[in-house]
């Protein structure tokens, strides 16, 4: 399996208007996409009334900031593990991608279940794997 963040942090979110949210310095948008006004913007780290007071703040630069109607946790560890759906690239350097956390789980068990017995076949003779093939 391939790497796996553990960092936690909380996901805020707060519905503004707008021209506010375009005012925050970084917050991820994808031009040419039509914004509802109000806007619910989310950040991770840091509360959206702490970046509406200061929006100029070079630090929110680091942070994910986003312009969004989709997420759905309230800190980063509730998503664990997650199914990757889909992901579209939407304009330069910027993709949507679509997960669900309900499925990754299950997938991980069967793809361990999945390794054990290519391992096991792996050490196994061929004619006792032909022998002990399963049939549906």
């Amino acid at each position: 399996m391939g790497k796996t963040a553990r960092k936690e942090g909380d996901v805020f979110s707060k519905e503004t208007r707008l021209i506010d949210a375009k005012s925050i310095k970084g917050p991820r948008a994808v031009f040419g996409e039509l914004y509802p006004d109000p806007i619910r913007v989310v950040s991770i780290g840091k509360k959206v009334e702490d970046l509406l007071a200061n929006p100029d703040n070079e630090d929110w630069l680091s942070i994910s900031v986003e312009l969004c109607i989709g997420t759905h946790i309230s800190n980063t560890r509730e998503a664990k593990a997650f199914t990757l759906l889909s992901e579209k690239g939407i304009a330069k350097g910027v993709c949507r991608v679509t997960t669900v956390l309900d499925y990754a789980f299950r997938a991980m068990e069967l793809a361990s279940s999945l390794e054990q017995e290519i391992n096991e076949a792996s050490r196994t003779d061929a004619l006792d794997l032909l022998n002990r093939q399963r049939l549906p």
